[in-house]
Parts: structure tokens; sequence; C-alpha cells
């Protein structure tokens, strides 16, 4: 048995609460998953149907008070989509990185085609090179095909007759040997002799063109454009060096801006229904200018106010749920409870209640409710009472505790003593009688649905 004690309450109606918050995130980072996978291309509808039963069955463990489960497998199903969405990105990545490496490797090959027909100097060499020259994207794989072609066969020709200078510069142009490229050679990856910062620099264009804007690769761009027509010396070597150090971090830093600006979306699509529809609104259109700016300074102190909003909200609603299910537990004890006392509970801090069936004592609660932590004792309400009666008081409140308890349990929440003094161990609180409730009649809260 004890005496006064310390404990932590915590309510289904809380559980429910916190259950429903986080089913909502999850869904919005489905929907956020879903819009995003499909804008990148390679969603089915198998994946679709997947989440959406994944969902489902979240929902189910909400609707089955099966809490603990439902936050575990809530914060599993928000990683995998993050992840799934993660791998969607970097495979549009290294597509669009392949695009560009497949149109720097046409771009080369071209120039040492155009070298070799020059080296050749007759009048078909020239012509083709001409049609190489006027040959635009969409056909220029076609033209580098046909100089392929003509240039093998002129390299046959040439290695039946005999070389001279000239054309030993046309076989170095080539390839090893004298033989020239087969087409599908300049199609593979990248060969040795490429500048493999070349490779990376590719990478970071298309992460920052894929997972931002274009408008932010463009400047990058524009540069590397500018070194790749610049003679290839120290001076180009240390510009390309710079410029893939600049494109690392502007890839890491888009990628942390990214991340924060879902992360405020999210906290702000929650803090909304907190808000009078008015300042929900504004919030709402606060937080899509903030994703259209791209300013992480103001996505960060919009994401911290956002976050504020909702755990004052979730606090000040979890303390009333606290306060009203304590005192509906008590007034089933037969102690008095009336209309008014939560919200002065609130105000004050504690609150002293009167037990009908034992005039001049009660029992006080206080301390925390926004914690979950709350003081619980028996008190006297009479200076002049019998003292002797003191212990005996404290231990009929340990029995009206452990049906507390079990009232709570049997609603779906939990109660635990975390601290508590022996019974007799300190002098029983003595309360002014006009500190307590006065009525004796006992009106219980409202009944919740569970």
């Amino acid at each position: 048995m004890s005496g006064p004690k310390v404990v932590r309450v915590v309510t289904r109606e809380e559980m429910v609460a916190a259950g429903e918050r986080r089913l909502r995130e999850v869904e919005r980072v489905a929907a956020a998953w879903q819009a995003r996978a499909a804008t990148l291309g390679g969603l089915d509808e198998a994946s679709r149907a997947a989440a959406a039963d994944r969902i489902a069955a979240l929902r189910a463990l909400l609707a089955e008070d099966r809490f603990d489960e439902l936050q575990a497998a809530a914060t599993r199903e928000r990683d995998f989509l993050r992840s799934d969405l993660a791998e969607r990105e970097g495979q549009a990545v290294s597509r669009a990185a392949a695009v560009r490496a497949t149109r720097r490797r046409r771009h080369e090959n071209r120039r040492a085609l155009l070298a070799a027909l020059a080296a050749n100097g007759s009048a078909a060499a020239m012509a083709l090179a001409e049609r190489l020259r006027g040959a635009d994207e969409a056909v220029q794989e076609a033209a580098l095909n046909e100089a392929f072609a003509w240039l093998a066969e002129a390299s046959a020709e040439a290695a039946a007759s005999g070389l001279n200078e000239a054309q030993r510069a046309l076989a170095a142009a080539l390839g090893p040997g004298g033989r020239p490229h087969a087409s599908e050679e300049w199609r593979a990856g990248p060969d040795a002799s490429r500048d493999a910062r070349l490779t990376h620099i590719d990478r970071h264009i298309s992460e920052l063109q894929v997972l931002a804007e274009e408008a932010v690769a463009a400047p990058f761009i524009a540069r590397l454009e500018a070194m790749e027509r610049a003679p290839d010396d120290d001076r180009r070597n240390l510009m390309l060096d710079s410029l893939l150090l600049e494109l690392a971090e502007a890839s890491r830093a888009q990628a942390r801006l990214r991340d924060r600006t879902a992360e405020m979306a999210l906290l702000a699509a929650e803090a909304a229904p907190f808000l009078d529809s008015d300042a929900a609104a504004a919030l709402l259109a606060e937080a899509e200018a903030c994703e259209s700016a791209g300013d992480a300074a103001r996505v960060e102190a919009l994401a911290a106010r956002c976050r504020e909003i909702v755990d004052a909200a979730a606090g000040e609603l979890a303390a009333r749920l606290r306060r009203e299910t304590v005192l509906e537990a008590l007034a089933g004890l037969g102690y008095e409870v009336r209309e008014g006392m939560e919200t002065a509970w609130a105000e004050s801090g504690r609150l002293a209640l009167r037990k009908a069936a034992i005039p001049g004592y009660g029992v006080e609660v206080g301390g925390q409710a926004a914690t979950g932590r709350l003081q619980m004792r028996a008190v006297a309400f009479d200076a002049a009472r019998d003292r002797g009666r003191d212990r005996d008081i404290e231990t009929l409140w340990c029995d009206d505790y452990r049906q507390l308890e079990a009232r709570l349990h049997e609603a779906g929440g939990t109660i635990r003593v975390e601290r508590a003094l022996a019974v007799g161990e300190v002098p029983l609180k003595e309360i002014a009688a006009d500190a307590s409730s006065t009525r004796r009649e006992t009106e219980a809260p409202r009944q919740r649905n569970r």
C-alpha cells in the first residue's frame, strides 16, 4: 500500500488520436510517393494497389486498438515509401546520366570522325564530313554509322596498297591497328581515354535536372559546354575540378533542401487542422510558396513553426483527455465531480474532490497532465478532524486507486505508479473547505464512445 503517489496516465483516446495522426502522415507520404513516382515513370497499377492495401492494413490496426503495432508498422511503411522513391529517383538520374553520356560519346566520335575524314582528304570524305556537320541529333547516329562504314572500307583499301604518312594518321584516328571502331563500341560505356571527371559531372547535372529544376542545372551546363570548347590544358583541368566540386556541393544542398521541404509540407498539412479556416489557408499557402521559392532558411523556419503548432495542440488535447478520463473514473468511485472541474484543473494545476461516503475527506489530483505525469493523494478538509483516522483514510484511498487503475485499464488506457510514499509516511494534507468541491451531488463528465 502507498500514500501520495506520482503516476503516469495514458488514455485510450489519446492513443487513438496519436494513431490517427500517424496514419494521416503515412497517407500523405503515400500520396507524395505516388505523385512523384508517376512523374518519374514506371509506377504500375500493382505497386499502387499494394500501397493501398498496406495502408488499409494500418487502418485495421487502428480500428482494433493495436496502437503499438500501428506505430511500428506505420514507421516501416513510411520508411519503405521513402526508400522506394529514392530508388526510383536514382534510376531516373541514371537514365538521364546515360543520355548525357551517349550524347557526349556521340560528340566525341563525331569529332574523331571529322578529323579522320579530313585526314583522308578525298572528295567523298569531304562530302561525308559536310553531311555529318549538318546532321541534327535525330539523324546524327545514322550519319555516324555511314561515316564509320565508309572509313572502314577506306582503311581496308589503304592497308592493301600500303600506307603513306597521311594514311597512318588516318589509321591512328580510327582505332587500334588502323581498324575503325565498330558502331557498337561508341554506344558502350566510356573507355579509359575519357576523363572520369566528366562521368561524375554528368551524374551531378542529371541529379539537379531530375531532382531539382532545369534552372538549377542550367548554369553548370553552360559552364561545362564552355570548358568542352576550351583547349585541353592545365587551365581547363582546373576549371573541370572546380566545376565538379561545385556540382557535388550543389547536389548535396539540393538533396537537403528537398528532404526538408518534404518534411515541412507534411508538418504544414498536419498543423492546418488545428487552426481556424483562415489561418489554416494562410499556412498552407505559405508552405506552397516556400516549396516554390527553394529558400532553405524559410523552409526551416516554417517547419519549426508548424512543429510548435502540432506539439502544442497535440499536448493540449492529450492533457484534456487525461483530465477528463481521470475525473470520469473518480466520479464512478463516488467522488464529487461536477461540470467545469476539468477547466478548473487545467487553470490551477490541481483539483481537490470530496468523497460523499466519507465526509471531510477526499483526494487531490494535480501535476502536468500534458506530460502524462499526475500527482494523487488523500486529503482532509477539516482541521478539527479525528487525526487518528488519517492512516485509515490513506488505506481507503489505496483501495480506490486500485479500482481507478482497473477502470482506466478497462477503458483501454494505462496508469502506472512512478513514485510513491508509504501510508503514514507524511501527514495527511489539509485543504481549506472553499478550495474543494462543495456540491454533494455527483455529475460525471460526458461519457465518450470507445
